[in-house]
């Protein structure tokens, strides 16, 4: 069962719910100790991008809503195309939206490697990798770095 908020507690109706989140204590480690702890796919599995694999590794070690890593990249070292995957029209309404947050993280994570190898990011949309993306793809943005 999927957590929503009771209708009694929303006080803004024209909010839209998007995600819940759960606060408190932990009865198991916070952190992972070893990048073996990670269960993620392998980097040639959601990327094609070439020469920022050091970029591409944050992402993929990216937290995701149900780990389903809906990402994927193409590019080069000054240019990575984000791309999420297509979600089944039934699904679409919940998953689809997860899968965005999920690719909105990863990025996130790219961002923060990017600035920590003193690199600048600029997010742009280009129309080429909007127009061909890979196959059970939906392209989103692209990121030139500088």
């Amino acid at each position: 069962m999927i957590a929503r908020p009771h209708t009694s507690t929303r006080t803004d109706p024209s909010l839209v719910y998007v995600i819940l989140l759960a606060i408190g204590s932990s009865a198991e480690p916070l952190y992972r100790v070893a990048m073996t702890e990670f269960d993620r796919e392998p980097l040639d599995q959601i990327s094609t991008v070439v020469s920022a694999a050091e970029l591409v590794e944050a992402a993929r070690l990216a937290p995701s809503g149900m780990n389903r890593q809906p990402w994927f990249f193409t590019g080069t070292h000054s240019i990575i195309h984000a791309h999420c995957t297509k979600s089944n029209p039934l699904a679409a309404r919940f998953i689809g939206k997860m899968d965005r947050i999920s690719v909105g993280i990863a990025l996130c994570h790219i961002w923060l490697a990017a600035l920590n190898q003193g690199k600048h990011i600029e997010v742009i949309c280009d129309p080429d990798a909007q127009a061909y993306p890979p196959t059970k793809y939906d392209y989103l943005l692209t990121l030139k770095i500088q």
